[in-house]
């Protein structure tokens, strides 16, 4: 009989083995399930093999079928290029025959007649040679006549030949590339030879054709009639051959281009047309191992479930049978009945004595330390194990032993109230559980580390980038010499394609990883169209095409959503249409689809009238970093991934798009967006008038602050810049400015701390409008601008009309600043150089450190700023005066220096017009309060608790 692998106690033994008589059927049914499961089994493989093989044969007749047909196409259109080739040198022959001064006198431009072919018939370069096989005549010019070819096989061949049909050959690779070369004889109208008629055809079109048709792995051969090669393309095979099977020999058709006697050759690898079968092949057979294994098991077991049913009681088989875990059963009185040798090995103990409870086996389990050394446990330990054991709850717990194994014991309570209980060693299972805490820990470091890296890789690049377009700008809009524009244009054009390749990548890598999130605003869908196609209508008018927008009269005026976003798909679809189109239009129509309540739907139609693109390629258009044909990033350019994302996007906005095109004659891309429509009561009194404003620009990058400085300047805005967030937060402090552009990389203090610090000054200088300026377009790294007190974020490069919306939104958010009440002050303070008290706040407000290094900035740049004032004075520069004073005001009245903040306002307005004798006196009166207010300044001890 079976043996299990636990001890009964008395009084549970297993019942005797059955009489002799049983003992045969009970083995014979021990066998029938091993035996019967053994022939499906058989079955089973026997009817897979089969269809393998079925399989197997059905592909390679599909490749020999498909090599068949490509090799008939491809000798078809070898005839046809043939036939064309002897027309031509038939018309030739038949000219010079009929009038031989004709081509002697070059009246018959043979490059002219040439190009005048048909647009989608192969390129033929013509030449005529005389009786010794020297060019006379070529459309290639002077560069070929003269030049002798009786020495080539072919030529010399026509030459010697008494017989008159079209020959072939294959002359040296030129500097073009493979061609092939046919021949006919020139005959004089007296009947005699007069040479030959030449006419080459570069190999590139039959490349053409058979990429375009043939699968990976695919060979072509041409033979010419005495057996020669003509010419061969390899296509480069993707798939690797299956390791470890046999190979299969190449499927190699073959057709005639009758009546030239030309034979065309394929042969495709049947190692990669069986590469989809393999693969089945892989999956058939695992699946039938499995089948296998699942059924031998299940045999297995059935056959042992008989076995032990037939031997054993019927409770100990239900509660322990198969048990893999420590498994151990008490009465409902305590008293141990069963358990297996692993729940002893598990709970730490060797054995039991007969009749032992579950207090006996905690007493045991304490004398052996599985709870730890027994004299360093306490009593209320002992007493609470004891209590467990004599009254058992349900339940599960995790038990760590003294010597580190981990136990998952889960108590059962019978319906007889009988106790079972099952250890587990989840040892294993909870250091993977650790190490798996860990390794996620470390992923989303890693994570974070990834979005770090990319924001910082993103500020690096586009900040220089920013400064590299905006100076292009500034000097294409001033006077410069003819060559120096050109080159300025192309510094422009080649920045701008390397920032729309950094971006194309940075807004497909958030799509990818679902971190790009749509803005929701409102804004004007006509004027976003228009604006679009006025964007791009120079590049058409360059190109000589027109590039027409038909607006349906229901589209409405305005919708929210993202207008950036949605500008980015139509800039895309109509470059892209301007970029393959050569001659003819691009026309853009947009129409409303339908009448959602509260929504609208958008349909957009790019046509063009460009190359197409071919079926075979029009599936994968959208996928990542695909374009139609191999040859498109090196004719045109580009990162091929404007259309995937602009699918993605498409999607993200509630709408589809799809493609139609057929090649030579143009394409049409219709796309579909979801708005929200507006109501009339949305619609906004229009943007406040912001020209005029006092801004401050804060950018420590050379480049890129003189741009924005300039744009602002060009708007109307008087402008002053600081290169760090430290000189940002002394300026708003001491002075009065509308607006601050904050970039947010910045030495000494970068722009988010600069910005919590100026929140943090008092009124009105907290409530000033900040916009921060970054090359960082993460969403968390937006949001992390949000979080410090930044209004709006603009993203570099900035160009003119964003930083014109972003100013006037950002100061329709702030409310217009009160003036500043003059603070009231003891008479005793009215004449002292230094006011304590504004120091004490502001030290306060936003801590000594920074309050200090406020004032060692103000004391080391206040002589400086002194110094160039008396220089602009002896230049006359009065305006420059006025503008240096009025920032040793401000800076001057941050830190306490009332006195010397209202000598350096005086000189910044004057009352009337001043001489320069009165600006002297004036320069030398601040000199002296200066001088006078850092001595006062000096004496100054932060207030308690500071």
């Amino acid at each position: 009989m079976p043996r299990f692998p636990f001890a009964l106690p008395e009084g549970l033994a297993s019942p005797g083995a059955p009489p002799a008589a049983a003992t045969p059927r009970r083995h014979h049914r021990e066998f029938a399930y091993p035996a019967l499961v053994l022939c499906l089994i058989v079955a089973l493989w026997l009817g897979l093999t089969a269809e393998l093989r079925q399989l197997h044969d059905a592909v390679l007749r599909s490749a020999a079928e498909r090599a068949a047909g490509l090799a008939a196409a491809t000798a078809e259109n070898v005839a046809r290029t043939l036939d064309d080739m002897d027309r031509t040198l038939g018309i030739l022959r038949t000219l010079n025959r009929a009038e031989p001064g004709l081509l002697a006198s070059g009246r018959l431009d043979l490059a002219l007649w040439s190009r005048g072919r048909p647009a989608n018939a192969p390129t033929l370069r013509l030449s005529l040679l005389d009786d010794a096989g020297t060019i006379t005549h070529s459309d290639l010019g002077p560069a070929r006549e003269g030049q002798a070819l009786a020495a080539a096989p072919d030529i010399a061949a026509a030459l010697r030949a008494s017989g008159d049909r079209l020959r072939l050959g294959v002359p040296p690779p030129g500097p073009d590339g493979a061609t092939l070369r046919a021949s006919r004889k020139l005959f004089g109208p007296d009947g005699a030879p007069a040479g030959l008629a030449i006419a080459e055809i570069d190999t590139a079109w039959l490349t053409r054709h058979f990429e375009a048709t043939a699968p990976e792995g695919a060979t072509l051969r041409l033979v010419g009639p005495d057996g020669a090669r003509l010419a061969t393309d390899q296509l480069p095979a993707t798939l690797p051959a299956d390791p470890g099977g046999p190979q299969e020999p190449a499927l190699t058709a073959s057709s005639s281009a009758e009546p030239y006697g030309v034979r065309v050759e394929v042969s495709l690898n049947p190692n990669l047309a069986l590469a989809d079968w393999r693969r089945a092949r892989g999956i058939l057979l695992l699946a039938g191992g499995l089948i296998s294994f699942a059924g031998l098991l299940l045999a297995t077991l059935l056959a042992r479930r008989h076995a032990e049913l037939a031997d054993e009681q019927r409770n100990l088989v239900a509660i322990l049978d198969g048990l893999e875990d420590g498994a151990l059963l008490a009465e409902p009185d305590g008293r141990i009945a069963a358990h297996n040798a692993r729940a002893l090995t598990l709970l730490g103990v060797p054995a039991l004595p007969r009749g032992a409870r579950l207090a006996d086996l905690v007493r045991l389990q304490i004398e052996r330390g599985v709870f730890g050394p027994p004299d360093q446990l306490d009593t209320a330990t002992r007493q609470r194990l004891r209590d467990e054991a004599e009254h058992p709850a349900p339940g599960l717990v995790t038990h760590t032993r003294a010597d580190g194994i981990v136990l998952e014991l889960r108590t059962s309570l019978l319906p007889d109230g009988a106790v079972l209980r099952l250890c587990r060693d989840v040892t294993a299972a909870s250091r993977t559980e650790a190490a798996l805490a860990t390794a996620g820990d470390e992923a989303l470091a890693a994570e974070r580390a990834r979005g770090e890296f990319l924001a910082v890789m993103s500020h690096e690049i586009r900040t220089p980038m920013n400064g590299i377009i905006g100076v292009a700008g500034l000097l294409l809009d001033g006077e410069l010499p003819e060559e120096a524009r050109r080159n300025a244009q192309l510094i422009l054009d080649s920045a701008s394609h390397l920032l729309s390749m950094i971006n194309d990548i940075l807004d497909f890598a958030r799509l990818d990883s679902g971190r790009l999130e749509l803005e929701e605003t409102a804004f004007d869908v006509r004027g976003l169209f228009t604006g679009a196609i006025d964007l791009l209508a120079p590049d058409a008018r360059a190109k000589g095409l027109a590039l027409d927008l038909d607006m349906a009269e229901d589209v409405p005026r305005r919708a929210g959503g993202d207008p950036r976003r949605l500008r980015q798909v139509l800039l895309n679809l109509v470059g892209n249409a301007i970029k393959f189109t050569a001659t003819g239009s691009v026309r853009v129509a947009v129409t409303r689809l339908d009448r959602v309540p509260g929504a609208v739907r958008i349909g957009v139609t790019v046509s063009d009238t460009g190359i197409g693109i071919a079926p075979e390629a029009q599936s994968r258009l959208f996928d990542p970093f695909s374009q139609a044909d191999s040859s498109i990033a090196r004719r045109f350019g580009g990162s091929g991934l404007g259309l995937a994302i602009s699918r993605r996007l498409v999607a993200r906005m509630g709408g589809s798009i799809e493609v139609e095109s057929t090649l030579g004659l143009g394409s049409v891309f219709r796309f579909d967006v979801r708005l929200r429509a507006r109501r009339a009561s949305d619609e906004p009194g229009g943007p406040p008038a912001i020209a005029g404003r006092r801004v401050l620009v804060a950018e420590d990058n050379e480049a890129s602050r003189l741009v924005v400085t300039r744009l602002l300047e060009r708007a109307g805005h008087r402008v002053e810049a600081v290169v760090d967030g430290r000189a940002a937060l002394a300026a708003v402090a001491g002075g009065e400015y509308d607006v601050v552009l904050m970039d947010v990389a910045m030495p000494a203090l970068d722009g988010l701390a600069a910005t919590r610090a100026i929140r943090a000054l008092p009124t009105p200088a907290r409530d000033i409008a900040v916009i921060g300026l970054t090359a960082a377009t993460l969403p968390a790294e937006m949001q992390a601008c949000h979080d410090a007190g930044m209004d709006l974020v603009l993203t570099k490069p900035v160009i003119a009309e964003h930083l014109a919306a972003a100013m006037a939104d950002a100061l329709a958010r702030r409310p217009p600043r009160p003036p500043a009440a003059p603070a009231a002050r003891a008479p005793a303070v009215e004449n002292r150089s230094f006011d304590p008290a504004v120091l004490d706040a502001l030290v306060r407000d936003i801590g000594p450190v920074l309050a200090g290094d406020l004032v060692r900035r103000f004391s080391e740049g206040a002589f400086a700023q002194l110094a160039t004032m008396q220089g602009r004075l002896a230049t006359g520069e009065l305006a420059a005066i006025a503008r240096t004073a009025e920032a040793l005001a401000g800076s001057a009245a941050t830190i306490g220096l009332m006195r010397l903040s209202r000598a350096a306002d005086a000189l910044a307005r004057p009352a009337q017009p001043p001489s320069a004798a009165d600006l002297a006196d004036e320069l030398r009166e601040v000199r002296t309060l200066l001088h006078g207010g850092l001595d006062e300044l000096r004496l100054w001890r932060a207030p308690a608790g500071v």
